[in-house]
């Protein structure tokens, strides 16, 4: 009796024994299984993200494209001022900055190349810096400022100031501004009581070529533009005396 009960008690270890090599194997392979599903299912993942993400990279690039595209379609006109005894001014010179607002955007403004060769190399640049940066946005910072409504001034750090006395508008409403004097803060003040600010009108004509507009807020009254007399002749161009 006693060996029937070894023997079942032996039997019952090989069979648990049996059964926990066949329940680990069988983890082992749902292991393996969930570890290849995950695996798939990362793959998977990783697939559907490349894929997403390769869509919306060619999204963007159709978008660069298509603005591409639509800028080489733009198409918007250069400037020509013929001012007398000066020249043939346009906007093709990259020295002549586009100060306009959203309303009134064909503004331009420019240091008269004579007065920038006559100044020190460090007021060169700051003067150059300024004016590129346009419209001031506060009185204190450097940029173009009008003073009370009509004298456009070009301010830096240091006590100077360049004022454009003259503006000239071509037969395309264009304006532009050379600022061509060179002042201290004090004189400034008293030019400005004294100037009563000149538009005077010149011949030429716009021509269209692409180019980007970039506008900036609008600092300008109504009636900026208007006070002008008629057009000089295109015949007298730059050979004319100014009024």
């Amino acid at each position: 009796m006693s060996d029937d009960v070894d023997s079942s008690n032996s039997y019952s270890e090989e069979y648990s024994s049996e059964k926990k090599f066949e329940t680990e194997a069988s983890n082992i392979a749902d292991i393996k299984e969930n570890s290849l599903y995950k695996e798939n299912f990362v793959t998977k993942c990783l697939n559907h993200w490349t894929i997403i993400h390769q869509y919306y990279q060619n999204l963007k690039k159709n978008a660069r494209f298509s603005q591409d595209k639509t800028s080489d379609y733009h198409q918007e006109k250069h400037q020509l001022w013929n001012i007398p005894n000066k020249g043939e001014y346009t906007t093709e010179n990259k020295n002549i900055v586009n100060i306009g607002s959203k309303k009134h955007h064909n503004i331009y403004a420019i240091i008269d190349p004579d007065l920038l060769g006559s100044l020190d190399i460090s007021k060169q640049k700051a003067f150059i810096t300024a004016l590129e940066k346009g419209v001031a946005k506060d009185s204190n910072h450097n940029g173009v400022k009008i003073l009370g409504k009509y004298l456009p001034e070009l301010k830096i750090n240091k006590d100077s100031r360049l004022l454009a006395e003259k503006i000239y508008k071509n037969k395309d409403g264009a304006v532009l501004m050379v600022f061509g004097q060179e002042y201290n803060h004090t004189a400034v003040k008293k030019e400005f009581q004294l100037n009563t600010i000149k538009v005077i009108p010149v011949s030429g004509a716009a021509y269209t070529q692409e180019k980007d507009d970039i506008l900036k807020p609008n600092i300008f009254p109504e009636d900026y533009f208007t006070n002008t007399e008629d057009y000089p002749d295109d015949e007298v161009e730059c050979t004319g005396e100014e009024s």
